[in-house]
């Protein structure tokens, strides 16, 4: 049985600790996914190892829309944030349905293929052009409602050189 990785783990405790283990669930282009897991065994397979949900869907990120995600929380987008290692898929998705989105480095590659490490590495040529000066919100973007009284975003960045 293959492990995660622990790195994965204590993220995800800090994220269940801060909003609660209810309101923190898995958005896979994969497990979970109609398209490749049609009845949902291996997204019940991780819940169970990872200790969180994984939102059943039928469309892929970016596409699509986010209907399973709001039934899942009973809320708007708007109040919902997107953590996510892939800027096309995880980040485009987020912002197109107006979520605060952070992208993460991946915990792995292992298992990769071609076409994933080659689309990795054109978005992260592309950042010179993506990228704000650090400090500038994107436009319509306040700061998230669900965060802790006193508190950024800033706060919960644990290994800031990982980014």
């Amino acid at each position: 049985e293959p492990r995660p990785p622990p790195p994965l783990l204590a993220a995800l405790e800090d994220c269940k600790e801060v909003f609660g283990a209810a309101n923190v669930a898995v958005l896979s282009n994969s497990a979970g996914l109609k398209q490749y897991d049609p009845t949902g065994a291996v997204a019940d397979e991780l819940e169970a190892a990872l200790g969180v949900g994984f939102v059943r869907h039928s469309s892929k990120k970016p596409s699509g829309d986010a209907d399973a995600l709001r039934a899942r929380f009973g809320c708007d987008t708007a109040e919902m944030v997107m953590l996510g290692d892939r800027y096309l898929t995880d980040v485009v998705y987020g912002n197109r349905h107006g979520m605060l989105t952070v992208r993460c480095a991946p915990f792995t590659a292992a298992g990769e293929s071609r076409a994933i490490r080659a689309a990795k590495w054109l978005e992260e040529s592309a950042l010179r052009w993506w990228r704000k000066p650090e400090g500038d919100m994107c436009p319509g973007h306040k700061p998230h409602t669900r965060i802790v009284e006193g508190k950024t975003a800033g706060d919960f960045i644990v290994s800031p050189g990982v980014w």
